[in-house]
């Protein structure tokens, strides 16, 4: 299976932003010589303000902009001094307003990320664990890895997953003095909050339990003298909660601030807050209009004032929205809101019919969000008129299912995604004259049309596919059942586009490198479900090669793919299935990636595939040899045939009870030792089915010099349209001595020219010991999506204390 490489995604991330870019939907420049707050003006169009975060407008509030001047014409445009010897004369007067806001001491910060970058290491000792909400912002995260390198566990909880985080707090147990659970206040895609009172509510049970909260989006718009979401919910700030707040924005200066429950807490970071401490201080016009927007705006009845306009306009946007059918994910009073359009090609062609209509909004797509999960991030704000959000959602209203059908969507599959009630829809979708075929066994489809699709290419033939649903079926653990679905889309009979799936229970990580599944398979010994998931794979996470036809040539072949992906991803989202993913490609059209990308797939890289062609002028032994380089020909004279007089080896159609028997062990030998493709083992009832196929055989070792000739190595190979060595075991106390593996592979090449088989196909792994042979390997990628980024954010995580495990 995939192996995520940090490229592959980069890779991933960076083409669709250079096409997000090239749309018109990022990446652009404001072209105005002087700004009102309602518009921007891009590519020389006047665009109303619908992306902004200044949600008070107080950045082109006169007070602060005059307070802002004052303060450069009295001290210079910049400060160049450590805090940690002396501050700014305006420093100390903004940290004593900000107190008397908050009730409680303030440390004032250039922005929240060096806030979190100097804190987190300080608040958080060897003694304690840090357990992060799965959406909270990237500052946060990144500000965590100085802890990891201390050794302090940091793990993640799905996002607002009370139980879950009850869950992690009783196994944590009193192994840790504190337990830091960060979280943002208010979130900045979907605009949700922290469920802050049930959190204290369980810090009651747990006294353990802190609370680190990032509020910069809650800032101004809510409570008592603009203090924030956060503060709105407690009132007063307890003993165990921290707060980092923003004075970038809606606070209408620049900085940010962090508030602490105590003094002693206070003085340690100020005292000594690392990059907050010994970084460039806030600029004197900064400052100065920090403290103009403390004391003559949140500390007076102005900002009442500004949070009921707030307030109103984000409440007429919900009553308007609430007449379309637009999709809101989440609706309360936080003027941070996200329309869902699933697919980020949906969502950047919305963006792109909003700027045509003079609408600026905020594209909301991978990595930001899930792959599948994109959207539209529209701010209300103070100064916006309701004339302004009345068009915005009459444009909105009109434009969302045209985007929709443009790019082979639908409201229902969107809805889908996002786990909200299905409607009745009323887009008229193109009469394309294709019809989808599902079918849940290949009994279903005739051999000869399946064999048509499959055959030549690829060991997925009629009979392949009965032999695999025999084998993962009807066996006793779940995640040896396989449940198969098989597509087909037609146009008047002839097939546009074909492909299977398998659904099954997996682990996840399986997508990364063999120091972390080491350190997973640990908690698996308590556990054999740790960390699985239900996963659907184009193909079978047991097998290889080409499974997907598709008619490029045909003009409806996308929507015949995205009529198959509809439905593969409403049987995820019911499944609640983890990953799905599409594969094996060698090369594809540039047409078909970007086809996956624009549908949510994130690209990554595959294990390499490994084949050998048999050459025709090779007779006998000696030509083989003669044909491999100069340094293989040591390797295989030194390796193989220094050790052929001690194994024997046989070829049989059919083991006896007992051969299979070993023969299963050493598989399980070789699979439990194989962390690189980290799978689940197979069930016995795979090896038995393979025992009764014509369509399978075994390549026997078994050492001579053993008084009872034991069996020591055994390949399960595959005869269709190419020889394929599919499973292999071994015997790991004879495999150094006498080359047992490679004598094996040798002898999957022998049997194939015995049988007249031009290709070997040798599936992945082991690419250095099967290029030394001959073999050719090829570089194969797929595409895989996820509801969510939680379990890559969480093997993230453990791949980052498997390194410093490792160090």
């Amino acid at each position: 299976m995939a192996k995520i490489r940090h490229n592959s995604v980069l890779e991933t991330i960076h083409q669709s932003f250079l096409s997000y870019r090239k749309q018109g939907v990022t990446h652009q420049y404001a072209e105005d010589q002087a700004f009102d707050g309602r518009h921007f003006t891009v590519r020389g169009k006047k665009l109303k303000n619908f992306g902004t975060t200044t949600y008070t407008g107080l950045c082109l509030h006169q007070t602060i902009k005059d307070a802002c001047c004052e303060s450069i014409q009295r001290y210079g445009t910049s400060f160049p001094l450590s805090s940690a010897y002396i501050k700014h004369p305006l420093f100390d007067e903004l940290e004593q307003v900000l107190r008397e806001m908050y009730q409680a001491p303030v440390v004032v910060t250039k922005n929240s990320s060096l806030a979190h970058a100097g804190v987190i290491p300080h608040l958080v000792s060897e003694e304690d664990m840090v357990l992060l909400d799965q959406q909270v912002h990237f500052s946060v995260v990144r500000a965590c890895d100085h802890v990891k390198i201390k050794g302090v566990p940091v793990d993640t909880i799905k996002h607002n997953d009370i139980n879950q985080l009850e869950d992690a707090l009783k196994q944590a147990g009193n192994k840790f003095k504190k337990v830091w659970y960060m979280v943002d206040g208010v979130y900045s895609m979907y605009g949700d909050v922290t469920p802050i009172l049930e959190l204290m509510e369980l810090s009651k049970k747990y006294p353990h339990l802190h609370i680190y909260v990032d509020d910069v989006h809650g800032q101004s718009w809510k409570g008592k003298h603009g203090t924030g979401f956060v503060m709105s919910e407690l009132g007063k700030l307890p003993y165990n909660v921290i707060l980092v707040g923003t004075l970038s924005k809606s606070f209408g200066a620049n900085g940010a601030f962090v508030v602490f429950p105590d003094e002693e807490t206070y003085l340690r970071v100020k005292l000594y807050g690392g990059p907050g401490s010994f970084s460039a201080q806030l600029p004197p016009g900064d400052t100065g209009a920090a403290i103009a927007s403390a004391k003559e705006i949140h500390m007076t009845s102005e900002i009442d004032i500004i949070q009921k306009d707030i307030r109103d306009k984000q409440d007429y946007f919900n009553a308007l929205i609430k007449e379309t059918d637009v999709p809101l994910i989440v609706e309360n009073d936080c003027p941070v809101n996200f329309i869902c359009t699933g697919q980020p090609a949906v969502g950047a062609n919305l963006a792109r019919k909003m700027y045509d209509e003079g609408f600026y909004v905020n594209l909301a797509a991978f990595p930001v969000v899930a792959a599948k999960k994109s959207g539209l991030r529209v701010t209300i704000h103070r100064l916006l008129e309701k004339q302004d959000i009345a068009d915005f959602v009459s444009a909105l209203d009109r434009n969302y299912y045209k985007a929709l059908e443009e790019e082979y969507s639908s409201m229902n599959e969107v809805r889908t995604t996002f786990k909200l009630p299905l409607i009745e829809e009323k887009t008229e979708t193109e009469k394309t004259g294709l019809e989808l075929e599902k079918h849940e066994s290949i009994s279903a489809i005739s051999k000869e049309e399946w064999n048509g699709i499959f055959n030549e290419e690829t060991c997925f033939n009629w009979d392949t596919m009965k032999f695999l649903e025999q084998a993962f079926s009807g066996n006793e653990k779940e995640e040896e059942n396989y449940h198969f679905s098989y597509y087909l889309v037609k146009d008047k009979q002839k097939v546009v586009a074909a492909t299977f799936f398998t659904q099954t229970l997996g682990k996840i990580d399986m997508l990364m490198h063999e120091e972390v599944s080491a350190i997973i398979e640990k908690e698996r010994e308590k556990d054999p479900y740790y960390l699985s998931a239900k996963i659907i794979t184009m193909g079978t996470i047991a097998t290889e090669g080409k499974c997907l036809f598709v008619n490029e040539g045909h003009s409806h072949w996308k929507q015949a793919l995205s009529m198959m992906l509809s439905d593969v991803q409403r049987t995820a989202t019911k499944e609640n299935a983890e990953y799905t993913f599409i594969r094996d490609f060698v090369d594809c059209s540039d047409a078909l990636k970007n086809f996956f990308l624009d549908k949510g797939y994130v690209s990554v890289n595959m294990p390499s595939s490994n084949y050998y062609y048999n050459n025709k002028d090779i007779q006998t032994e000696e030509d083989y040899i003669n044909s491999l380089s100069k340094r293989n020909r040591k390797h295989f004279r030194e390796n193989i045939l220094r050790n052929r007089d001690a194994v024997s080896i046989s070829v049989k159609e059919q083991l006896t009870e007992e051969e299979l028997e070993t023969a299963i062990q050493l598989y399980r030998n070789v699979q439990k030792s194989n962390l690189g493709i980290n799978l689940y083992p197979y069930p016995n009832n795979l090896f038995k089915e393979m025992n009764k196929s014509d369509d399978f055989e075994f390549i026997l070792a078994h050492l001579d010099n053993k008084e009872d000739k034991a069996l020591v190595g055994v390949l399960f190979s595959h005869k269709s349209s190419r020889y394929t060595p599919l499973l292999i075991g071994l015997n790991y106390d004879f495999n150094q001595d006498f080359g047992i593996y490679r004598q094996l592979l040798y002898q999957s090449i022998v049997r194939s020219r015995e049988l007249n088989y031009d290709i070997v196909d040798f599936g992945f792994s082991a690419d250095i010991e099967k290029r030394k042979l001959g073999v050719v390997r090829k570089e194969t990628f797929g595409f895989v999506t996820s509801p969510s980024n939680y379990a890559m954010e969480r093997l993230d995580m453990l791949m980052g204390q498997s390194k410093i495990e490792v160090a």
